[in-house]
């Protein structure tokens, strides 16, 4: 498991998950060249930054993010709650 911190928790104008899921793909892309595809695609990226119920759904819906560290959060049961629903799929 891989957790890279983030370069900024500002959110551009396509929000805080497309900037943030860039650099997990450059991650991804860095692993691949250092082994191999398959290798980098069963290495866990993490999101490292501040994970919220308001962002926890568009960060852990980008393609490359795996899951998040929820450090703050985490000590509230009813925001840690609304964080890993968030990262249940919509089936």
């Amino acid at each position: 498991m891989i957790t890279p911190l983030p370069l900024s928790t500002q959110e551009d104008d396509r929000g805080i998950g497309a900037p943030s899921s860039t650099v997990h793909a450059s991650t991804r892309k860095t692993l691949a060249e250092m082994s191999d595809d398959v290798t980098a695609d069963k290495i866990r990226i993490q999101y490292g930054g501040s994970v919220k119920p308001d962002n926890a759904r568009e960060l852990l819906s980008q393609p490359d993010i795996d899951g998040a560290l929820a450090g703050g959060a985490s000590l509230n049961p009813r925001s840690f709650a609304q964080i890993v629903q968030a990262g249940v799929p919509n089936d």
